[in-house]
C-alpha cells in the first residue's frame, strides 16, 4: 500500500502491488471494470456479500470516529458530563435483491477524445502521438478524468433495453453527423445521453431518453427523427427530450428543454404512491432498494397515527 493519507488514528492508503488475491475475489461481470478502466464501479471484483459486510464495518466506524471526536471534545471544554451517551448498535446491512440491472438513471457522455486503457494509455502518456484518433465515443469517465471517454456497449448498472437504447443512440447520432462535445476546447453539439426508467403503477417498464445538448434551437427537428426512431423500436419508450445547456462543465442539467416526443416525465411507483420524475428531477436511483428503505423507517418510527411529524 502507499500511504495517502495520515491521521492520528487511522490510514488511509493505494493498492500498489497485490501480492496474493484476496479470499473474497471473484471475477467481475464487466469487461470495463478495472483500473484505469470505467469509473463508473468500484468493487464489482469483491463478493456481493462481503461488500455488506464490509459497508456496515465502515458505518461502524464512522460512529466510533464520531464518539471519539466528542469525547476529544468534552476533554478539551472540560465540560462536567456524568456519561457520553453512546451510539446504537449497527445492524447488519440489508442487502439488494438486484446485485446489477438497479439503476434507474444512467449518464453517458459523447466526445471525440476516446480512453484506451492499458498499453495504449501508457503509450498515449508517453508521447506517443497526441492522442489515440477518434472522433466519435458515447461511454463513462475513467475516474479522475473529464477530458477523455471510455466507449461503453453494455453497462451492468442498468437493464438490457437501457444498453439497447445507448448502442442504437450511438449508431444514429454518429451516423448523422452531430459533433460530440469537447470539454478542453468547448466546442461541439451533443454533450450526454441520459436514459431513465421506471416502473408504473401498472406494473410497466418506462423509459425517458435525453439528449443534453450545446444551444442550437434549430437542431431540434433533426432530432425529432432520433425521437420518432426510438419510440419505433422501444415502445416503452415515452419521454424524448433535447436538453439544450451553456454550461463549460459536464453537467447534465439542461436550462432548457424541447420535448421531442411523450410526455417530459415517467411514473414510478414507490410505498403505493406515484412519482412523477422529470429529466432534471433527483430521485432515488435505486427505487427498489429505496422501498425497502422506507418500509424499515417507518417500522422503526413506529407510528400510531396520532403524531404530528
Amino acid at each position: 500500500l502507499r500511504i495517502q493519507k495520515k491521521k492520528k488514528n487511522f490510514a488511509e492508503g493505494a493498492v500498489v502491488t497485490r501480492l496474493e488475491p484476496s479470499p473474497s475475489a471473484i471475477q467481475p461481470p464487466c469487461i470495463y471494470f478495472g483500473p484505469r478502466k470505467c469509473g463508473g464501479c468500484a468493487t464489482q471484483n469483491y463478493s456481493y456479500q462481503d461488500q455488506l459486510q464490509q459497508k456496515t464495518s465502515q458505518i461502524s466506524r464512522l460512529f466510533r470516529l464520531v464518539e471519539m471526536g466528542l469525547k476529544t471534545e468534552i476533554e478539551k471544554s472540560q465540560n462536567v458530563l456524568s456519561m457520553l451517551q453512546k451510539f446504537p448498535e449497527v445492524r447488519p446491512m440489508i442487502g439488494c435483491d438486484q446485485e446489477f440491472e438497479y439503476r434507474n438513471k444512467m449518464e453517458f457522455a459523447f466526445s471525440n477524445r476516446v480512453w484506451v486503457p492499458d498499453k495504449d494509455y501508457v503509450r498515449v502518456e508517453k508521447g506517443v502521438g497526441e492522442d489515440i484518433p477518434s472522433d466519435f465515443v458515447l461511454g463513462l469517465r475513467p475516474q479522475g478524468r473529464f477530458d477523455k471517454v471510455m466507449d461503453i456497449e453494455k453497462c451492468y448498472l442498468q437493464d438490457q433495453t437501457a444498453n439497447d437504447i445507448l448502442n442504437l443512440v450511438r449508431e444514429r447520432t454518429k451516423a448523422m453527423g452531430l459533433i460530440p462535445y469537447d470539454n478542453i476546447t468547448h466546442v461541439g453539439f451533443i454533450r450526454h445521453l441520459m436514459i431513465r426508467s421506471s416502473t408504473n403503477a401498472s406494473k410497466e417498464r418506462e423509459y425517458m431518453v435525453n439528449l443534453v445538448t450545446s444551444v442550437d434551437p434549430d437542431t431540434s427537428t433533426i432530432l425529432k427523427s432520433l425521437a420518432e426512431e426510438l419510440v419505433n423500436k422501444f415502445p416503452t419508450v415515452v419521454s424524448v427530450l433535447q436538453s439544450m445547456t451553456k454550461t463549460l462543465s459536464g453537467s447534465c442539467y439542461g436550462e432548457q428543454q424541447i420535448l421531442l416526443h411523450g410526455r417530459p416525465y415517467i411514473e414510478q411507483v414507490i410505498c403505493g404512491l406515484t412519482f412523477e420524475i422529470s429529466a432534471n428531477s433527483f430521485f432515488q436511483t435505486n427505487p427498489s432498494q429505496g422501498e425497502v428503505l422506507y418500509k424499515e423507517v417507518i417500522k422503526a418510527a413506529n407510528l400510531t397515527g396520532n403524531e404530528i411529524v
